[in-house]
Order: C-alpha cells, then sequence, then structure tokens
C-alpha cells in the first residue's frame, strides 16, 4: 500500500507514570537516603530506573515533592548520577512526608528530561517486594523525551512543576505529545542545538514552547521548523522525516506487547491526480508530478496494530521499503472503539538533479472503529504534494477510500 500512504512513510504515556516537576537542576552523587545496616534498609525501598532517548549517562537526576527537591536522611537531597546506559538507583525513605512525587534529570548542553510517578503511597507501594521498585510496576521510573513532552504539556499553568490537579486534568493530543518529543529528540539525538536559546533555555522548556505555539531558540515555530528543508541538510537526521519516524516509533516500543497481527485491505474509491508539469532546459525537459492509486485499487498486506485503552492510543505498525518498522500513531477511545491514524510525512529532498532540486510531503489519515472482536472499519484519506526549485508549482495528489482488517 505504498503509494496510498499507508505503506510511506501517547497519549496519556503513563501519565501516573511520567512526568515531571521543576527546572531546577538535580546535582549527581549518591542519594541523600542511603546508609548501611539492615535497619537503615527497612527503612526505605529502592527505585530503580532508567533516563533514556537513547541511554542518556552522566545526567544528575533527583526526586521532587510538590515541586520541591525531596529530602533523604540527615537532609540531603534525594539524586544520583545516572550510569553509561542510563540506568540508576534512588533510595526512598519509607517515612517520606506525603506529596506528589516527581523525577527531573538534567545534563549540560540544555538537556532536561522530567516524569511523573504519583503521590508517595502510590510510590511506596509499588515496591512489588516491598523493598524494590522497578519500571515494571512503576513506568515513569523510565524518563523520556516523551515523558517530559507530556509533563510540559500538562503544566497548564507554566510554573515548571506539575501538580496533581493538572495530571488528573490533562487530556492528552497524540499529535502535540509527538510535537514536543520530536524538537526533543532533535537536540538529543541529531545534534540540533540551536533549537535551544533565548526563552527555551533547555529541553523542558522547549517541550512547553512547541506545546504553546511559542517561537523556539531559532526564532521559529515548530511547525515552521519541521517543514523548513533547509532545517535538514547539514544534521544526522537527514530529514524531518526520518525524525518524525524515529518519534513514532519510540511511541510503538513502549506499548511492547501490545501489538497483534493484522490482515488489513485497503480499497481507494476516489482519487485525483493532476497533468504533468514540464519545463524545457538546455539539458533537456524536466517534469513534476505526483502520484496516487487509482480509483477500484485494492490491496492488502499483514500489519501490526495496538490499542492502548489506558493510554488512548493507536499504532499500527507496517514494514518500510528498507525492511525497518515505520510506525504510525493516532487516538483511542476504549468507550466507544474509535480511533484515528495518523502519519505525516514533512516536506524533504526527494531528488537533486544538479539543475532543479525536487521536494515531496504527505500525509495520511484514517478514522475508524474496532469492535469488541478486533475487527476494524474505517475511511482513509492521504496527500502525496511535489514541488520543486524552478517555480512555485505545486502538484498535490488525493485518494481515499476504505480500510478494514481483521486478526490474522
Amino acid at each position: 500500500m505504498k503509494n496510498s500512504k499507508l505503506n510511506t512513510g501517547i497519549t496519556k504515556l503513563a501519565l501516573g507514570a511520567s512526568m515531571c516537576a521543576a527546572l531546577a537542576a538535580c546535582g549527581g552523587g549518591s542519594d541523600g537516603g542511603s546508609s548501611s545496616g539492615s535497619s537503615a534498609a527497612n527503612e526505605s525501598v529502592t527505585l530503580n530506573g532508567q533516563v533514556t532517548d537513547g541511554p542518556i549517562q552522566a545526567a544528575g537526576i533527583c526526586l521532587y515533592a510538590d515541586g520541591q527537591k525531596a529530602s533523604g536522611a540527615g537532609g540531603s537531597p534525594i539524586c544520583a548520577t545516572t550510569q553509561d546506559d542510563g540506568t540508576y538507583t534512588l533510595s526512598i525513605p519509607r517515612k517520606l512526608a506525603s506529596g506528589f512525587l516527581t523525577l527531573v534529570a538534567t545534563k549540560s548542553g540544555g538537556i532536561v528530561l522530567a516524569s511523573t510517578l504519583g503521590t508517595t503511597a502510590q510510590v511506596l507501594a509499588s515496591a512489588s517486594d516491598g523493598k524494590n521498585i522497578s519500571p515494571g510496576s512503576l513506568p515513569g521510573a523510565i524518563v523520556t523525551h516523551l515523558s517530559t513532552a507530556d509533563f510540559a504539556l500538562a503544566d497548564t499553568n507554566g510554573d515548571g512543576t506539575v501538580s496533581q490537579d493538572e495530571l488528573a486534568a490533562y487530556v492528552p493530543d497524540i499529535s502535540k505529545t509527538e510535537a514536543a518529543a520530536t524538537a526533543i529528540k532533535a537536540v538529543i539525538d541529531y545534534g540540533q542545538t540551536n533549537l535551544i536559546g533565548g526563552a527555551t533555555t533547555d529541553t523542558l522548556k522547549l517541550a512547553s514552547a512547541v506545546g504553546q505555539g511559542q517561537a523556539m531558540g531559532n526564532g521559529q515555530q515548530y511547525a515552521q521548523w519541521i517543514a523548513d528543508p533547509t532545517q535538514w541538510q547539514a544534521t544526522s537526521a537527514g530529514t524531518a522525516a526520518t525524525l518524525v519516524a524515529a518519534v513514532n516509533n519510540d511511541v510503538a516500543a513502549e506499548l511492547g506487547s501490545a501489538f497483534t497481527q493484522y490482515q488489513v485491505t485497503q480499497t481507494t474509491t476516489a482519487s485525483n491526480i493532476p497533468p504533468v508539469v514540464s519545463v524545457q532546459f538546455a539539458a533537456g525537459r524536466v517534469s513534476l508530478y505526483c502520484e496516487a492509486d487509482a480509483p477500484n485499487t485494492v490491496s492488502t498486506e499483514t500489519d501490526k496494530i495496538a490499542f492502548d485503552a489506558t493510554r488512548g492510543i493507536a499504532v499500527l505498525q507496517y514494514t518500510g521499503d528498507n525492511g525497518s518498522p515505520v510506525s504510525m500513531t493516532g487516538s483511542y477511545d476504549p468507550k466507544t472503539g474509535a480511533f484515528s491514524l495518523n502519519e505525516n510525512d514533512p516536506t524533504t529532498v526527494s531528488l537533486n538533479s544538479g539543475d532543479v532540486t525536487f521536494y515531496q510531503a504527505s500525509t495520511f489519515a484514517a478514522t475508524g472503529t474496532v469492535d469488541a472482536a478486533g475487527n476494524i472499519t474505517a475511511t482513509f484519506n492521504s496527500t502525496s504534494t511535489d514541488t520543486w526549485s524552478i517555480n512555485s508549482t505545486k502538484q498535490t495528489c488525493t485518494s481515499s477510500g476504505t480500510l478494514t482488517a481483521s486478526k490474522s
């Protein structure tokens, strides 16, 4: 279904388990709650987690309670430094005062990542053996660009922390979460450090700026930046589409074993393909055109689909042209079975012939329902837009139709 965009190239991301509080730096070093002896060990529980967008080593991570650094034995802050694989260990006193607990991780270069854990009672109760807390029982122990994006979006009063009330009122939007997470990932993984600057002094503030439609460190709003091919010519991301696809796959990875194999059938019922535009050069004739499936085109393939009722996420994962998994994400309402799936490939250079540079952008959107047996019915719309450097001519092809899928 490549030609129809299905094959082209959270969210409530454990929200009671994935955000942060406060922008104050977390110092490195051992946590303030540790001490020797079995008696001291019985007075605390051990939180094991990881800071990752790709493992982030040598980051300081601290526990916060109601927006303030939590204290361990002797009043020392409960902090640690991540290992080479991004893992960390914090010792939390059993007698820690009641509050809303969060994590914040900081590293040089303006990297600030955040996650929410829950109330003190909820966190302590998540120690499965009474002594140790792992991401399996407390997903917020994994601090990521996605958890940070949700934190920034939930911080409605902009005070740099998320309260229990703010979290309870937060209604996630996967498209907004992924946009903020994409900007963070561009800084951490793809070297676009120019997004940090001005009011966006770190990645947490960057995520907030994206969520509020404000300018980033480079002076552009997110929508301008992601659609500007010149921003990607000298980065390891290659294209904006590569970066967006990476974030989509990160969302899919968090769903883990929730995926089920489906037989997906796509039927195109209508399409519009404009006439080819050609220009004569001394070296020859060049043409601009776009592509779309013709009406009555039917294609079938095997894909993986996951519906996460807790987070309100739908993800469809298929195999791309290079054999790697590609994910499209959307929302899911477990009460009605309604879902959406969206994939937006920003404008990228599709061909550079020397005399002419060609650009392409595409979208795919599907809305439908899944019944109790897992059967899916939906409609889709897709666009493919091609432009070139010769002039402002734009060729946009569209197609629409139906999608059906059943477990295979």
